[in-house]
């Protein structure tokens, strides 16, 4: 133990060669000590520290190596975290230097690759934030990743980090997502059966995983869209649709949102249009819309919609050009096609696109039980309308934002969010309900102002057409909606429309 401490004084003296020798005669002489090789683990770190900020790489594998050549058990966990500091301090070091090799992060790696670290610990951490740098746009990065276990990141690993006064996104979700993006981009090139069924196991091991990061960190935005895309990837169509909406839900401003979500109904046509429009009315720079105006090209030309696909196809062939990106072998031949040829150019899509949207936010919100309400009253000017669902629910909301036209005793079809009358999707409905409209007959009791009268507990309103005709005891036959009225503060029935 007296030599543990004279190496250490003389590291702490900064006379390292001293030290390395002492500690190497003492390692000779007793092989089997704890402490000899702990001391010279200490030694070589120290020469790690030295040869990282000087980005001597072959001296630093060359000291990395004599400590792997010693071998240390996890009991040994402060030496581990002190390597994987060094290590991780070389990597940023040589991140500054663009010329460094994609080889020789990779060699560094190999290097420490049978090193079993301790973790979690903020060592460990920090050694998987320098190589997922470098790695993770590489086909390295899942070797990497599965080496180093994404199981072990701690929870401070999925805690927002501060860089120049800006929160960013954790090392934890960002590892999550870039894993998430390597596995699908695997999938999508050509490959041998036995490739493609390989990485269809990987996605397959990853996605518990990623739904139990999901689930444990609800505030993280993306491990939900994620775990949507791979459970696409899959086939699992429904299962990843209500993974993804409640992440949908929350990003519903953003263009690409809609344009996944769009990938999920490739069998409803209808749905999938609703998605692409929705998307190209999100506000984004129009050179990110490129891919989601090819899809919905493809289906308006399905639908026949001639002149919206050829709108469509010259916005994008506007957007690749002034990009200088290639134009796809899809685009030139529908621009050969005879129906492209003869279609008319129109100036805009926007009304197609606002009059299709429409059904798109309705999917976000298929959980969510519908209810029948009825119009009472409007005003244009604002664009507001009263709704009554039955006696115990009322509200407004600006119809303009769901449905063109609207009249007083139409019946629609609302969803609510939970506890509130917000409203979050609205159509006008077909069915009929008795308890909002129904239709009357009976002989009209006038008031003696002539301003209003009866037939039976239902109002009749002088502003209704046909009123200023009316004579007591006429008989009538008409349709009368429920409604509320605020001076008496009360439910009852009001005529909408006289039929004779």
């Amino acid at each position: 133990m007296s030599t543990f401490k004279e190496i250490k004084e003389l590291r702490t003296s900064g006379k390292l060669e001293e030290a390395y020798q002492k500690a190497s005669d003492w390692l000779e002489s007793d092989e089997d000590s704890e402490w000899a090789k702990r001391s010279m683990g200490f030694v070589l770190i120290d020469f790690l520290k030295i040869e990282a900020k000087e980005k001597n790489i072959d001296a630093f594998r060359d000291r990395l190596q004599e400590l792997i050549n010693i071998g240390f058990s996890e009991e040994d966990n402060i030496i581990l975290e002190n390597i994987a500091w060094a290590v991780g301090q070389l990597i940023f070091k040589l991140r500054k230097d663009n010329g460094i090799p994609n080889s020789t992060y990779l060699q560094i790696f190999q290097d420490i690759s049978s090193i079993t670290f301790p973790a979690p610990l903020k060592g460990y951490s920090f050694l998987f934030k320098a190589f997922h740098k470098v790695f993770k746009e590489t086909p390295n990065y899942v070797g990497f990743v599965n080496w180093w276990d994404i199981s072990n990141f701690s929870k401070t690993d999925f805690e927002k980090e501060e860089y120049n006064g800006k929160k960013i996104m954790s090392i934890g979700e960002q590892a999550y997502i870039a894993y998430s993006k390597t596995l699908l981009s695997k999938l999508s090139f050509t490959q041998s059966a036995t490739e493609y069924n390989a990485h269809i196991q990987q996605v397959r091991d990853f996605i518990p995983k990623i739904e139990q990061i999901a689930l444990s960190y609800p505030e993280l935005q993306y491990p939900g869209y994620y775990h949507g895309k791979l459970l696409l990837a899959l086939g699992a169509t429904d299962e990843a649709l209500s993974v993804f909406l409640p992440f949908a839900k929350k990003q519903n401003k953003q263009f690409w949102v809609w344009d996944l979500l769009g990938d999920f109904f490739k069998d409803d046509i209808e749905k999938q249009t609703a998605c692409y429009c929705q998307s190209l009315l999100c506000h984004s720079p129009a050179e990110f819309f490129v891919n989601v105006r090819e899809k919905l090209t493809k289906c308006l030309i399905a639908q026949n919609e001639y002149e919206c696909a050829k709108y469509e196809i010259i916005e994008v062939l506007k957007l690749r050009e002034a990009q200088g990106w290639k134009i796809s072998n899809k685009i030139q031949d529908w621009q050969k096609e005879m129906w492209f040829l003869n279609a008319q150019s129109i100036s805009s899509n926007s009304s197609f696109y606002k009059q299709n949207s429409r059904l798109a936010n309705s999917l976000l919100y298929k959980e969510i039980p519908k209810k029948i309400a009825v119009i009472d009253y409007i005003n244009k000017p604002k664009g507001i309308a009263n709704w009554l669902i039955g006696k115990n629910k009322k509200g407004f909301f600006r119809y303009k934002n769901f449905i063109h036209t609207l009249r007083i005793g139409d019946l629609v079809e609302l969803q609510l969010e939970s506890d509130s009358n917000k409203i979050l999707t609205a159509r006008i409905s077909t069915d009929i309900n008795s308890e909002l409209k129904k239709e009357f007959n009976g002989f009209i009791r006038l008031h003696n102002s002539g301003r209003f009268g009866f037939v039976d507990d239902i109002y009749i309103s002088n502003s209704i057409r046909g009123f200023k005709s009316l004579k007591e005891d006429d008989y009538l036959v008409g349709i009368a909606i429920l409604s509320f009225d605020k001076k008496k503060d009360r439910f009852g029935w009001k005529a909408i429309r006289l039929d004779a």
